[in-house]
């Protein structure tokens, strides 16, 4: 790598990060307890988690001569946040780049990742990310032999989900938390996604005494199920998914396997597990489905109960947005939520959440 193109690499880096810890003080908080928000969507310059992650991604790969911006299109998939900052890092670095991406997400996000130079390829809304992922291996299979035929670019994908380097970077929100919370941090609650931003931090802070606490929707219960099988169908009488499609970008995907959400919850032979524990959380029209199957007796009462009781992710996002005035996603919503969830059954702990996006990655522009 030339000396220019490391200077360029070290300033984009460090326009990234470096968020502030703010302490949830305008919500009701039972028990003694604290919440502090790392203010990840403050992030530059897409506003999100994933700022961290494409350049340092996209210099490892440079690094080690494995790509250039003459020699392949870069290309991933997304369902949240990781488009706009992979279309921002391949822009300013000179690469073109294409974005896949399930139907279904708001037409700011794909205003916003087609305004950075990037093609997007939608995959039908019913297939959600097993569809994209289908998707991203023809790119990389059948259209990248075609194109080498032809003298153009082959596809390349940085593959975020997997890459260790991704962990490297979200690790440090964890360093940051530490340097910058005026407390000791007992709890850390995080959505699972593809378990880079649990996984990353959560290791950071499982070892100075956190418990890390994962969240799922209703809907797509990823990680509930995989730590414990078939408990979701004794609690609740229907399997994993029934509820039909969740509209939380960036969490609970069901059937799709991720490394890093498997070593956060069963470790591997070099590493521990860090999940403590998994709870659900009611997204959407969760609630009015269940009292469907219950009206029509395919759910008994005690299932009906146990769904009604779960975090209200709907709730937490109005309290978020309305008198903390936080103008975030609906996944930090659902990390607000379980973190109330758990300040009425603890006593004086402090926890925190991340405030992952812009809560404009949500909107439909008229």
């Amino acid at each position: 790598m030339t000396k220019g193109r490391a200077k360029l690499y070290d300033k984009l880096k460090a326009e990234v990060g470096h968020t502030p810890v703010c302490e949830i003080t305008h919500i009701d908080i039972p028990n003694g307890n604290r919440i502090f928000a790392k203010e990840e969507h403050l992030n530059k310059p897409t506003g999100s988690h994933y700022d961290r992650v494409y350049v340092e991604l996209l210099e490892g790969f440079e690094s080690s001569g494995t790509i250039a911006p003459k020699e392949v299109e870069l290309v991933e998939t997304t369902s949240g946040n990781a488009g706009m900052a992979f279309a921002d890092a391949a822009k300013k670095l000179g690469y073109k780049s294409t974005v896949i991406i399930p139907e279904g997400v708001s037409t700011t996000r794909l205003e916003g990742i087609s305004a950075l130079g990037a093609t997007i390829i939608q995959t039908p809304k019913h297939d959600f990310v097993k569809g994209a992922v289908e998707e991203l291996r023809r790119l990389l299979t059948v259209e990248s032999r075609k194109r080498k035929k032809s003298g153009k670019r082959p596809y390349f994908c940085p593959n975020h989900s997997r890459n260790p380097l991704t962990l490297n970077a979200m690790a440090r929100i964890g360093e940051e938390v530490l340097d910058d919370a005026p407390v000791e941090l007992d709890m850390f609650v995080a959505a699972v996604g593809n378990g880079s931003s649990l996984l990353g931090p959560g290791r950071v802070l499982k070892e100075y005494g956190a418990e890390v606490i994962a969240w799922d929707p209703v809907k797509a219960p990823t990680a509930f199920e995989m730590r414990n099988p078939g408990e979701y169908k004794t609690t609740f009488g229907i399997d994993p998914g029934q509820l039909g499609l969740h509209s939380i970008y960036g969490t609970g995907v069901l059937g799709v396997a991720f490394p890093f959400l498997e070593e956060a919850i069963f470790g591997t032979d070099d590493t521990a597990p860090i999940v403590d524990d998994i709870l659900l959380v009611a997204d959407d029209d969760a609630m009015e489905s269940f009292s469907a199957l219950h009206d029509r007796g395919a759910i008994g009462s005690k299932a009906l109960d146990k769904a009604l009781s779960l975090p209200d992710l709907s709730a937490a996002h109005r309290l978020l947005m309305g008198i903390e005035k936080k103008s975030v996603g609906r996944s930090s919503a659902g990390s607000l939520a379980v973190a109330l969830k758990l300040c009425e059954e603890v006593k004086n702990k402090n926890i925190l959440i991340i405030l992952y996006d812009r809560a404009t990655y949500y909107v439909d522009s008229s």
